[in-house]
């Protein structure tokens, strides 16, 4: 541990701290009926050790801050998370939320290398069906390093401390097992053989206690508190002798102011629950101060309560109604919360609370922003009976309150008619009783007769002097006892003598010189006899611790010998029993052995014979497959291919007849042109020589001939045509010669052919634009 505080590189003095504070500790065990003997304390996380400040740092607070960051962000819990050292509860209806809060968990675990007890983990956790039956019997599960943890439902309870708590808000049944703890608790001091003094301080330690750290987050109703108040009340007018009609004041102060010093549950409750939230709503931490007022908010808000005016009665701005209730306006919203619990304390009380800006002491109105504005603070102020306004610090508001309820009560016992009587004189000493409650050499006598002179239960002047009688030297004459009895030394009892009158004083005139005489006497023979006393004593007592420490060391030297006899013998019973229970572990670890053996066999066994049926499956699928697939897909096959050389076949005789068709065809087509072709070639071979025997004439004849002919092809385009434009230059016979052509042409050609082409249209728009 040492070393790994070094290896982080902390401070060398917080180191030494811690190695001190490991190096002298120890516990002890009981055993049978007698402790053993110190154990040095050499694993484990001591209390109060800044070692385990570390490991709360770390651990813990690195923890909470991961459930709330898994938290939705429109989730705001009523309550501020609440972690313990050993215990982390978690509960959420979602079952995501839980297991990635786990995951973290597992990465935390991994990151630090702790252990954990799955067996000490466990989620409060409880499906809601709506009506669906089947979900019941699918409960979740949730694991913490790979092994599942304890889920419990709506109704189970989850055992911490000695209380119960559950997710079904059934705060009834665990107030009830609350106050059934500290009533059982103030039963068994009851019956407990302790003196009185130690019972009323038992009441603190032992019953108060137990359910003492609940206060602050469990809400207990009031009838439960009173119940608890009474118990005490009565238990203890039982142990020193009270009448039922003798105040309380006396059993609930403090024993410096003359009282008993036992703890008023009702007041301890409201006091410390009203500390606590006020505490939350002004924290030093940014989270548990935001998501206390964010709660706060939302809780009054989803209650409907409207903001209140200037003038209204309000609650940190909210009304309230004239009986200090809440307005609230949901109907049949009566879900419980810390904050409307908070209101009835303060109506208790008498506790203003108002929000305040600190630099301004000024009042601020409630919105949203009061949430995330460290200026704005809750400020809590009372008004005691002398119309003081003391406002309530954090620090202080707990022992504010309890002060000012003792107080109260004080004044009401002076207030009354004969018991506070002498609680109310102002040279009343309360030291002296008190005194006396802390002495515990102080019998049980003495002790009643003291709380009942704090009382003034004891009337009359006879009480007094019987109850001295008894406790003085027996055998003393009535003068000197009874003086003896109103010394400072012993107890000033005397105003409880007051209502005696003597007005001719008859009694006091009594005997004055021979009373001061024996007094002096008197007071000489005591004070030697205190002087002999006290050095007898003194050698009485020496004498005394000789011999209790030689018993004791005696006593020490019969006990180590009784311990180590003890433990030789316990070495020996236990080495028996290791024998006996590693031999038995042996042998049964060897019939395992031939059992596993025997059901390997077994197993190789089975697996032989499921590979053999695989194998015959195998075979048997096979031919099935050949038989149903393989076969018909072969016909198939042989089929097909059959079917597609036929297609082949056909084809390819039908394109050789095509090719053998065509072939033929151009054969006789080629015949046919070469016939033709000789034929024709033989006619213009003859009319070529005929055209060789021909004369100027002939030709001239076939010309003309031809000429309309040519003619009517070049005209072709031009009958088409609506108007010839010709231009040319100055220098140009274009012009000229084309009028000169187009007018000789018609004649010529009338002359030759005897065709007459002014009877064209074109020729004639052509010739009459010329005339």
């Amino acid at each position: 541990m040492l070393k790994a505080l070094e290896e982080i590189h902390l401070p060398q003095p917080f180191v030494n701290i811690v190695s001190n504070v490991y190096q002298g500790s120890f516990l002890q065990v009981i055993c049978g009926q007698q402790l053993t003997e110190p154990i040095a304390l050499k694993v484990g996380i001591k209390t109060g050790s800044p070692w385990s400040a570390v490991n709360f740092i770390l651990a813990l607070n690195q923890s909470m801050k991961w459930i709330y960051q898994c938290a939705p962000l429109h989730v705001k819990s009523p309550n501020p998370v609440q972690g313990y050292a050993d215990n982390v509860q978690v509960s959420s209806r979602q079952e995501d939320v839980i297991i990635n809060i786990l995951a973290r968990t597992d990465e935390f675990l991994q990151w630090s290398g702790l252990e954990v007890k799955q067996a000490n983990c466990a989620v409060l956790h409880e499906r809601r069906s709506g009506g669906n039956r089947w979900y019941k019997a699918k409960p979740p599960s949730f694991l913490v390093m790979g092994q599942p943890i304890k889920v419990y439902s709506r109704n189970e309870t989850y055992p911490y401390l000695g209380h119960r708590f559950n997710i079904a808000g059934e705060w009834g049944e665990q107030v009830e097992e609350l106050t059934t703890e500290f009533l059982h608790r103030l039963h068994l001091i009851d019956l407990s053989p302790l003196p009185v003094l130690m019972k009323f301080q038992a009441v603190r330690e032992v019953a108060l206690a137990k359910i003492q750290h609940l206060f602050a987050n469990v809400h207990i109703p009031l009838k439960a508190l009173k119940e608890m108040t009474n118990k005490t009340v009565q238990l203890d007018r039982k142990w020193v002798g009270l009448n039922t009609h003798s105040t309380r004041g006396i059993i609930f102060l403090p024993g410096g102011e003359g009282g008993l010093g036992v703890p008023n549950v009702e007041w301890t409750y409201i006091a410390t629950r009203l500390a606590h939230l006020i505490h939350m709503l002004n924290n030093d931490d940014v989270t548990v101060r935001e998501m206390a007022r964010a709660s706060v908010l939302l809780d009054l808000q989803r209650r409907k309560i409207p903001l209140a005016s200037a003038d209204q009665n309000n609650f940190l701005g909210f009304r309230r109604k004239d009986s200090g209730k809440l307005d609230s306006q949901a109907k049949g919203f009566g879900v419980w919360s810390d904050w409307p619990d908070l209101n009835d304390l303060r109506n208790r009380t008498g506790v203003q609370l108002k929000w305040t800006r600190l630099n301004t002491q000024t009042e601020v109105p409630v919105s949203d922003e009061l949430i995330t504005d460290p200026s704005v603070v809750v400020k809590a102020d009372i008004t005691t009976p002398q119309e003081e306004t003391v406002e309530l610090h954090r620090d202080s508001a707990r022992r504010v309150l309890l002060s000012m309820k003792q107080s109260e009560i004080r004044q009401r016992w002076c207030g009354l008619r004969l018991q506070g009587k002498l609680a109310c004189l102002g040279f009343a000493d309360h030291s002296v009783s008190h005194s006396v409650f802390k002495n515990a050499a102080v019998g049980e006598d003495a002790l009643t007769f003291t709380i009942k002179a704090r009382l003034q239960l004891l009337p009359t002047k006879y009480n007094l002097s019987t109850w001295e009688v008894l406790i003085l030297e027996v055998g003393c004459a009535f003068d000197l006892y009874m003086d003896q009895a109103f010394q400072d030394k012993y107890i000033k009892y005397q105003p409880l003598l007051d209502d005696v009158y003597d007005k001719l004083d008859y009694l006091s005139s009594l005997g004055k010189t021979q009373t001061a005489a024996v007094q002096r006497d008197a007071d000489i023979g005591v004070a030697e006899a205190e002087r002999d006393a006290g050095i007898r004593e003194a050698e009485c007592k020496r004498e005394m611790m000789d011999v209790k420490f030689q018993a004791d060391t005696k006593m020490a030297d019969s006990k180590r010998e009784l311990e180590l006899n003890k433990a030789s013998f316990n070495q020996e019973v236990n080495t028996k029993k290791a024998e006996a229970q590693l031999a038995y572990e042996l042998q049964a670890a060897k019939e395992q052995q031939k059992i596993r053996l025997e059901e390997i066999e077994i197993q190789v066994v089975q697996r032989k014979k499921q590979i053999t049926i695989g194998e015959r499956e195998i075979e048997r699928t096979e031919k099935e497959l050949i038989a149903t697939v393989k076969r018909p897909a072969e016909a198939e096959a042989y089929r097909m291919q059959q079917i597609a050389e036929g297609h082949k076949t056909k084809a390819v005789l039908l394109a050789q007849a095509q090719a053998e068709r065509i072939r033929r065809i151009g054969e006789a087509e080629a015949c046919s042109i070469e016939a033709v072709g000789k034929a024709e070639a033989e006619r213009m071979r003859l009319k070529a020589e005929a055209y060789q025997l021909y004369g100027e004439a002939a030709k001239t004849a076939l010309v003309l001939e031809a000429l309309p002919m040519i003619a009517a092809k070049v005209a072709a385009p031009l009958a088409r045509t609506n108007e010839i434009v010709i231009l040319s230059g100055e220098s140009s016979r274009m012009t000229g010669e084309v009028t000169r052509l187009l007018a000789e042409l018609p004649m010529s050609v009338n002359a030759l052919t005897g065709v007459d082409l002014l009877k064209i249209p074109l020729l004639q728009k052509m010739t009459g634009a010329l005339n």
